[in-house]
């Protein structure tokens, strides 16, 4: 017989705690598993022709350590598709000692109704942005309110395994980090810096990037608000401003592009820019590598198309008066994209569609949104301000995107052909 202090060792113990919390994730899932025991495989079956509702949230991810804390980004996991990223800010009403660590990290699985997420990570300071590595599929990246990079991996603890120090890097928020290459870490803090790291050396930037604007007469301080890089492209780069301001920058110094800021295009919005993507360039027959799209607090999204010439917007989206949070590309269709805005709403948009951009909308939560990531299968992940990630699935019937409808995108003046 054991003694009842050889069973207390033995419920204390790391390991005895690591068992019961796999082993209560794989029975979550076995529960989960969406099977109907009652399906009579002897009745015909029918299709409902009169479904028309494009989108619906498929489920919801939220627990009372992460309610009331906004999400600040969003990602899916590379190779394990149904993992979908959270991180997240300050819980509202509560100091760090009274509830937990000021930022959060969850990793939750979409194929689970549970309200555990597969993986929780903490820190001292908010995480404002968080990406899965693109070289590890264990290592989750992030950037923290202080200004450091943080490094957490699936297989430990909660606490972040690898940091940047304080006094080297960026001494304001990191509002964007990008995974470049298999090694190398991009970051963007509103104090107009960008840093370049190795992920296997993070005491000090391989290279740092102090933008200012390129016109002498309007040399003031850049404070960036988000970044993107198009494609494979580890060289360029084009930032959103607070100011409502875009600028395309180098890193590098090659491929006929000085280093530092290139083109700018002032007031590009007339309030902060929210969101900044890259098209996907996933076109066979065309090129659009330098088709971009914007958010902003001023209500609209915008299209644009940076080449040798500069910076030219292409085409404005708006509905109604709410500030655009976020803005995406669907991943495969060319011509469709989505966007979240502050009453809550999550917009399908279809460019190609000229008598209404807009194909649907929907009401996720009643919060406002403040973050979005597509799903390689047609799945929308939506980040509220009131902690809840909510799956949306996209119905087919609005992806839809012809190839007499990318001729006309290309005499719009969108698509550059090859």
């Amino acid at each position: 017989d054991i003694s009842d202090q050889d069973k207390q060792a033995i419920l204390n113990s790391d390991s005895f705690s690591n068992f019961i919390d796999k082993s209560s994730k794989m029975v979550e899932r076995v529960l989960n598993e969406p099977f109907d025991y009652l399906k009579d495989y002897t009745m015909d079956e029918t299709v409902n022709e009169n479904i028309d509702e494009y989108l619906s949230v498929k489920n919801k991810f939220c627990n009372e350590k992460v309610q009331g804390r906004s999400i600040n980004d969003l990602d899916w996991h590379p190779k394990h598709h149904e993992l979908c990223l959270s991180s997240y800010g300050k819980k509202n009403g509560f100091t760090n000692n009274e509830y937990g660590s000021n930022g959060l990290v969850c990793v939750w699985n979409m194929l689970s109704s549970s309200t555990t997420p597969e993986f929780e990570f903490s820190c001292q300071s908010q995480v404002l942005s968080a990406k899965f590595a693109a070289n590890n599929n264990h290592l989750i990246i992030g950037g923290t309110y202080s200004g450091q990079i943080m490094v957490w991996d699936l297989r430990s603890k909660a606490r972040p395994v690898l940091k940047t120090p304080i006094s080297t890097g960026h001494a304001h928020p990191i509002y964007s980090i990008k995974c470049v290459g298999t090694q190398q870490v991009v970051s963007a803090s509103s104090d107009g810096t960008v840093c370049v790291w190795q992920m296997d050396m993070l005491g000090k930037p391989q290279e740092t990037l102090e933008l200012n604007s390129p016109d002498p007469l309007n040399n003031k301080d850049i404070s960036i608000s988000c970044m993107d890089f198009p494609g494979d492209d580890q060289n360029t780069f084009v930032v959103g401003t607070e100011e409502g301001s875009i600028y395309r920058g180098s890193l590098m110094g090659r491929a006929g592009n000085k280093f530092g800021i290139n083109n700018e295009f002032p007031l590009a919005h007339s309030a902060p820019v929210t969101g900044i993507k890259f098209h996907p360039n996933k076109e066979a027959q065309f090129d659009t590598s330098n088709v971009f799209i914007t958010s902003s607090f001023d209500w609209t999204v915008k299209l644009w198309n940076c080449n040798n010439n500069g910076i030219n917007c292409v085409r404005t989206f708006g509905n109604g008066f709410n500030p655009i949070m976020d803005v995406e590309w669907h991943p495969n269709k060319p011509c469709v994209f989505a966007s979240v805005s502050g009453n809550g709403n999550l917009d399908l948009w279809d460019i190609q569609n000229e008598s209404q951009n807009l194909v649907s909308t929907l009401s996720v939560n009643g919060n406002p949104l403040n973050k979005l990531s597509w799903h390689k299968n047609n799945f929308i992940a939506v980040g509220s301000v009131d902690g809840s990630t909510n799956i949306v699935k996209c119905s087919l019937q609005v992806i839809f995107c012809k190839f007499r409808n990318r001729m006309r995108i290309k005499r719009n003046g969108i698509l550059c052909k090859k």
